[in-house]
């Protein structure tokens, strides 16, 4: 059986494979290596045996609401905050009208609950 990966993308210390669905006992095998260089291992499709990562949803909330209906995976609420963060001070400094009371960007999980409200910021406002 020939196996081809689109696409292998490193990040921190996590490795990341896009491409075909693979055998059970290929991303087993693969899983394993990985765990051998301090690397994790996460693979959402193919049941309860890998970690899954999970979604958060980072709403844009005040004069222009936003819904984000995509999500991204995190690895867990801190890299979320850390995320919301982000997207926060990214949208304060592109668009300083914005920056004010009551618009920021709330971070939700997979449920639906609401983790973190984060106000919009500026470097410079």
């Amino acid at each position: 059986m020939q196996i081809r990966a689109k696409t292998f993308h490193a990040q921190g210390t996590s490795l990341f494979l896009y491409g075909p669905i693979l055998s059970t006992t290929v991303l087993q095998s693969l899983a394993v290596v990985l765990e051998q260089q301090g690397l994790a291992f996460r693979n959402k499709t193919i049941g309860p045996q890998f970690a899954r990562m999970p979604r958060y949803f980072f709403h844009l909330d005040g004069d222009v609401p936003a819904r984000d209906v995509i999500g991204h995976d995190c690895d867990d609420d801190e890299q979320a905050k850390r995320d919301g963060d982000f997207i926060a001070h990214r949208l304060g400094t592109e668009k300083p009208d914005m920056v004010r009371e009551g618009n920021l960007v709330s971070v939700t999980n997979e449920d639906g609950d609401k983790l973190f409200q984060i106000p919009l910021a500026s470097t410079t406002v």
